[in-house]
């Protein structure tokens, strides 16, 4: 099984405001076929998710709308990060803005994955990684 420690406990050292966007997507109900569809799309390098992020940069500074949660809504993302609700933040580099971070792209919007997904996607990963390793 591939590895999928959770980075995202780093998120919450920011002081929280605003409004959450509705760009935001929360993948409740992925099926297998999308998950592997997001796998090959991660091989390909067409997304990126916070397991990117170099050491010291935090998810709020790519995936902005992360910035404008509100504290009752930071408190319930933590929660749902502790019940592991969300355990992988992500989007497709073509929704990336303009700027960038130390070279680090910035998003407007963010997509989510629970434990299990990510699970999945990870394996999915693997599974093509070791098929074009064959090659």
């Amino acid at each position: 099984m591939a590895d999928v420690t959770h980075p995202a406990a780093a998120i919450f050292n920011f002081k929280p405001g605003g409004e959450m966007t509705e760009e935001t997507t929360v993948n409740v109900g992925m099926s297998e076929e999308q998950l592997k569809q997001l796998a090959q799309d991660m091989f390909a390098g067409k997304i990126y998710t916070d397991r990117h992020l170099p050491k010291g940069m935090k998810p709020h500074m790519i995936f902005l709308p992360l910035v404008f949660l509100d504290e009752e809504q930071s408190k319930e993302f933590q929660q749902q990060i502790k019940d592991e609700k969300v355990f992988m933040i992500y989007e497709y580099m073509d929704q990336a803005g303009p700027r960038s971070l130390n070279g680090q792209p910035q998003f407007l919007s963010y997509r989510i994955l629970n434990k299990e997904q990510t699970i999945k996607l990870f394996d999915y990963y693997e599974k093509i990684k070791k098929a074009i390793d064959a090659i």
